[in-house]
Formats: structure tokens, sequence, C-alpha cells
């Protein structure tokens, strides 16, 4: 059987009841109710040790809204009243859990206030803080924090930067029972020595994001060694591999392997460049949906008699981009905007993929476009304007090279 908590009763406010199940209320009619709903999908989220974010779905023809805070569930008394679906708590201790509802207030109805909503509950924290960042050749950089992070924020390449040019990851991979993360850069510096790493966006499992500002020396040293510089895919069943220095005879197919596990056929020197070689894939290739593939590296040495640089130096992350649109999906679709940095992914695309999206009044709401080869697009349900999408029927379209398609996306609120 279900739980479901009844949050108001037919006493004194017409012939309506509402009820609370999991995230929504609902409102139970047997004739038109003379009071104002309470918002759905109301969410607490720790920005910092000092404030918490709250925001809910907007209520049609709502003028405002009051917001009820509390130490315990149903212990709650009224604390602001905002106009927007959104306000900001900056007047929390930290370390100490509070509680929130919120009601509904249109000077239309009467009565003009509802009953509240569901309540939900968030605990201010100390933000994840950068301890060590260490270069490990040929180009990745590890990073260590102090909590456990949110894996879609710390996936996201953008950010990170390294130097005074901005330079961004082509990857970035979750290490280290999630408190670790390591980049993957396709260009580095072209000298060695010291250089800042800034960190912006990254947030801990409860939402709260690294402090302002953020930012590590990282050391570059590369002589001395060999190793893979990085892995593209080239598209038609070709992997490119480039390595610091030309690799001698030893370097055979038998030296690679993946994770997942990918067939490699034949292996080709680059004429132009000999520190390339190209490994030709047994259908099908790697997945164009997000995936991040490991490409492996062993028993190889370069023309001077070094030996391929163990760990990290032996290895390169990898992604694949679609070549046709036949895998082409939405997901998840009805989608719900609620903040999060990916709310929807468009899966299968090519990477000179562009998706534009429409409200059903013709009106363009956002345009995103394939910035990593990996398949895949990540939206986080925000119109151009910044604000977050609300709940009704889009259309998207996508443009690319190789083709077009066009489908219909639902927000829910």
């Amino acid at each position: 059987s279900t739980t479901t908590s009844i949050v108001g009763s037919l006493s004194g406010l017409g012939r309506g009841l509402i009820v609370g199940y999991q995230e929504r209320t609902s409102l139970i009619t047997g004739a038109p109710a003379s009071y104002p709903a309470p918002p759905s999908y109301v969410h607490a989220q720790p920005l910092s040790l000092n404030e918490i974010h709250l925001h809910w779905s907007v209520v049609p023809g709502a003028d405002a809204y009051r917001v009820f805070r509390g130490p315990q569930r149903d212990s709650l008394s009224p604390w602001a009243v905002t106009d927007t679906a959104e306000c900001r708590d900056s007047t929390v201790t930290p370390l100490v859990e509070y509680w929130y509802a919120v009601s509904t207030i249109d000077s239309s109805l009467s009565p003009p206030e509802g009953v509240p909503s569901h309540a939900v509950s968030a605990i201010t924290d100390e933000p994840p803080m950068l301890l060590g960042a260490v270069f490990v050749p040929p180009y990745h950089v590890r990073l260590t924090f102090s909590k456990a992070l949110d894996e879609s924020s710390a996936r996201e390449p953008g950010h990170y930067q390294l130097g005074s040019a901005g330079l961004t990851p082509a990857s970035a991979v979750m290490t280290d029972q999630e408190h670790g993360v390591l980049l993957a850069f396709r260009d580095l510096p072209a000298d060695d020595g010291a250089y800042t790493l800034a960190v912006s966006g990254v947030r801990d499992l409860s939402g709260i994001a690294v402090p302002a500002g953020t930012s590590i020396a990282v050391t570059i040293e590369r002589q001395g060694s060999f190793y893979v510089e990085r892995a593209s895919y080239l598209g038609r069943n070709v992997v490119s591999v480039v390595f610091n220095a030309p690799p001698d005879s030893s370097l055979t197919v038998a030296s690679f392997s993946s994770d997942p596990p990918l067939l490699f056929g034949e292996i080709q020197r680059d004429g132009l460049d000999p520190g390339e070689v190209r490994l030709a894939l047994i259908p099908p290739p790697g997945r164009a949906d997000g995936t991040v593939y490991t490409l492996f590296v062993s028993t190889a040495r370069d023309v001077h008699g070094n030996d391929i640089q163990p760990g990290v130096g032996s290895r390169s992350s990898l992604t694949f981009f679609a070549e046709d649109l036949l895998s082409w999906r939405v997901s998840p679709n009805p989608c719900r905007p609620d903040g999060s940095p990916t709310v929807l992914r468009f899966v299968g695309v090519p990477q000179d993929a562009v998706v534009g999206i429409w409200d059903l009044a013709g009106r363009l709401v956002q345009e995103v476009r394939e910035s990593t080869p990996d398949g895949m697009i990540r939206w986080d349900g925000r119109a151009r304007s910044g604000d977050l999408l609300g709940s009704g029927v889009y259309i998207y379209r996508v443009h690319s090279s190789i083709g077009e398609k066009s489908g219909r996306i639902v927000a829910i609120r």
C-alpha cells in the first residue's frame, strides 16, 4: 500500500481536498474549489554554509507565495512572502536542518490563501574544497576535493580552466570514491612550468558549489618520457592515437585495448606525423551516447628506446560522435526542469549538431550545441533568459551536416 498525507481538509475550504503524495500536491474536487492550490515540486537546496535556495512550480494566477519555515516538519510558521517561485534563506545557522513549505496567495479567490505544500528540508554545510592538483604525464591533471562530488557537475569540462588562456579539458572522470576528478586535456601550454587551474560550478552531493574564485597551482613537467598525448575518433571506424614521440616497431594492434571493449582490426602509420598511428575498428564503433571509453597502450617504446609511461601516460579517454541520426533520442521525456546541470539529454548527435527549442507560439526558447564530440548534448532546462522552462509542450529541431530531426519535449514542473 502507499502512504498519502492529507494536508488540507474539506472543512472551511469549499468542496476541494488537497492531497499530498511524494513530491506532488493534487486537488481533488467535486466542484471548483474557491481557494488556491499549493505549489508542486518544492525543492530546498543548500548553497553554502549560510544559505539555502528554495524553488517550486509556478501556480497559474498566483499573486504571491508564503514560505513557512521551522526546525521540524510539523513545526512550521510563516517566514517570508515572495512574488516569484523561488527565494533564498540567508538567515540560517550552519549545520542545522531547516524545514520549509509554501502556500499560494491569489487575491481573486476567497479565501485568498490555500493550505501549505508538502514540507521539504535541507541542511547547510561546508562547501567542497579543492585540496590538491597533480600533473600526470602526458596530459592529465588529478584533482582532490574535501568531499564527495555530484557526478554531473564534476564531469562538466567547462567547470575547469587552465592557465591564462583558459584551456578546458576534453573530459573529466570521477576518481577516488567521488572525492577526485581526473582531467584529460587535448591541448596544454607549450612550456613546462607552474600554471593556475580555476574551478567553478562543481558541487558536492548536497548541491553546494565550490567557493567562488577557487583555484590552485599545477606544475607541468613532461621531459624525458614516452606517452600517449590523445586519442580521437575520426569517423568511418578510424581512431587516431597521437604519441609525444614516434613509436618504434614494437607498437602493434596487440598493444591496444579499451574499456568498454572495442575491436581493433589493423594499425596504420601516419605519413605526415610520425607520432600518430591510426587504428581501424571492426564495426560497430563505440556508442555515441556520452560514454567515455578508455584506450590502453602496453608494450610500446619510442624510437629513442623509452618505454611507454605506465599508468595515466599509457591511456587516453575516447568518445564517439554519431555518423547518422538513426539512434537519435531525447531523454528523459517528459523532463522536470529543477535547476540541476543536466535536465535533458539529446543522445546520438553528430559532432556539428545544433538543437533549437521553441514554444508552441513559435518563439525560440533556447539553442544548444554539441560542445564535446561524445554524441550527447546536455541541457540544463533553462531558457535564453536564464529562467527554468515552464510546464508545457515544446518543439525541438536538430540541425547537422548529415540531416535534421524534430519532435516534442514535455516539461513538467
